[in-house]
């Protein structure tokens, strides 16, 4: 990857809160929720666009390693707050394995599950990401009327403005279209090229150091059933599982302030703790 991660900041002061958006996603589905943690955090939120869409596919082993090399090199010493949602909550939860001493603290969003392709209950999005494709072959099945179903459905899911580009989606051409289907291409290629069953075991080690880490999802969430959230919840041993009535998969972007409640939450208790005993 030759580009770097360039990253935005809100806040001037506090202990340090980095925030990744998902897979195809941009740092506005975060903007709400970084703006309110900016009172008395210093945020950030890393262009991630590099390690997505890189001229050539990474790894997802790659891609956590390239993010914690941009923690590394410009927090060094920092203990961070560690926030993904999505495919960042995905990416976030495995770089809390890979280096457990650089965070304070881990909160995974509506997270990806390791062996997503397992878990997902949209049987046409497992179709999609699970079937064999090129390209080519990808962008001819879009075009019919059933890969702009497709399509839309999955606008629904994880897209951001129902009355802009998702509202088009179904009508993309040429070189917009062709842009989804090496994002879709690409997607899969990472699901099914990672070794998820090493993950899984080297998350279980007893001698691994654990990160505290508190899961949120949302009720109507439409990729993950709550019994499977609930069963990653146990097997992770998190420290809390908390569930909104409404959201979708975006809550960072539908539901900024429970979000935003939910990231500040335990600090706001160990403030509290802190003048009552005083």
């Amino acid at each position: 990857m030759k580009d770097k991660i360039h990253f935005r900041s809100f806040g001037q002061s506090g202990p340090v809160c980095i925030l990744l958006y998902g897979y195809g996603g941009k740092p506005q589905h975060w903007q709400a929720v970084a703006e309110k943690l900016a009172l008395t955090h210093r945020v950030i939120v890393p262009h991630l666009s590099p390690v997505y869409t890189s001229r050539n596919p990474l790894f997802f082993t790659v891609q956590v390693e390239l993010i914690l090399q941009f923690i590394e090199a410009h927090f060094p010493n920092e203990p961070v707050h560690l926030s993904g949602v999505s495919y960042g909550g995905l990416l976030a939860w495995a770089m809390s394995i890979r280096r457990p001493t650089l965070f304070a603290k881990v909160d995974l969003v509506n997270p990806l599950l390791p062996s997503a392709l397992d878990h997902v209950q949209v049987p046409e999005l497992k179709y999609m990401l699970r079937v064999p494709f090129n390209p080519q072959t990808l962008a001819l099945l879009l075009a019919t009327p059933i890969g702009k179903r497709f399509l839309k459905k999955t606008a629904s899911i994880l897209g951001d403005d129902s009355e802009g580009e998702n509202g088009r989606i179904g009508q993309l051409q040429g070189r917009k279209l062709f842009f989804v289907v090496q994002m879709i291409h690409r997607f899969s290629w990472i699901l099914k090229n990672e070794d998820w069953s090493w993950w899984t075991k080297t998350s279980l080690d007893p001698a691994l150091p654990k990160v505290p880490t508190r899961l949120l999802i949302s009720k109507d969430e439409p990729l993950f059933s709550f019994e499977t959230y609930q069963k990653f919840c146990s097997e992770q041993n998190f420290t809390q599982l908390e569930m909104t009535a409404t959201g979708g998969h975006l809550l960072p972007l539908s539901c900024p302030e429970e979000v935003s409640q939910f990231l500040l939450e335990e600090e706001q208790q160990f403030v509290q703790k802190k003048l009552v005993n005083e």
